[in-house]
Order: C-alpha cells, then structure tokens, then sequence
C-alpha cells in the first residue's frame, strides 16, 4: 500500500504529539483545528484514512479510540525520525521494521 498523503501524515505526527504530551489521542475538533480545517468530517476522512493505511487503530464508539499501530510507529520513525507512543508489544514489530 502507498505512504500516507502529507494531509494524512500532518495527522498522524498532531496524533503521536498529543499522545507524548498528554497520554492520550486528540478529539476530531483538536485535530481539526490544528490542521486549520473547518469541519469534524475532514479529520474524520483522514484518521479513517490512516486507519486503511494500517498506521492507527480506532476503537469502535469510544471517545479519542486511536492508538498507533507499529506500522504507524515505524513510518513517523522512517520518515521524520519521531518516536510514537506505543503499546509496547508493538515496539518490537515496529523496532523489527525499522
């Protein structure tokens, strides 16, 4: 599967920031607004996005439900040299694809 767009990607590094600065995923409106999009269905479309893509997993009906897959883990590694806040069985499959 193709990289995540930089839309796509600009989401996932606001995810991982949030996630080391306050131990938990941002909400719809955070992301929203720090992407400087008007809406909540833009954001909704790009965490969605990046669910297909394999780097976050959502939890069904459950408010700031994203965790960082390792995959996710490994591409923001990759690409930008960050550290995401994982579970830590996933640090060993994302270390295993670094």
């Amino acid at each position: 599967m193709a990289s995540p767009s930089p839309r796509q990607t600009q989401v996932l590094q606001i995810i991982a920031r949030h996630m080391d600065e306050r131990g938990y995923p941002p909400t719809l409106r955070e992301i929203a607004a720090e992407c400087g999009l008007s809406t909540a269905r833009a954001p909704h479309n790009l965490v969605l996005a990046l669910e297909r893509h394999g780097c976050i997993h959502r939890t069904p009906h459950t408010a700031r439900g994203m965790k960082i897959t390792a995959l996710g883990a490994a591409y923001l590694m990759q690409a930008f040299g960050l550290v995401a806040t994982v579970p830590q069985t996933s640090r060993r499959a994302a270390d295993a694809c670094a």
